[in-house]
């Protein structure tokens, strides 16, 4: 195998990686301009939309809301 061809695959995996960590970096919006709630608990932020209620006024993840 030649430097060339080295240097090609060298730079195609390099510019991949670049792209997956930006990619993986970016979090995921599924709705546009959601409201963010934080679970009072363990202090997580998650979309109003799948945060639990409860009637106190506080928010709750799925993982702590009682059952």
């Amino acid at each position: 195998m030649g430097i060339g061809r080295l240097l090609v695959i060298a730079a195609i995996a390099w510019i991949g990686f670049r792209l997956y960590r930006r990619y993986r970096s970016k979090p995921p919006s599924l709705i546009k301009d959601a409201k963010l709630i934080r679970c009072e608990v363990c202090g997580v932020y998650l979309p109003e939309a799948d945060a639990t209620a409860l009637p106190n006024g506080e928010f709750r993840c799925s993982q702590h809301t009682k059952s």
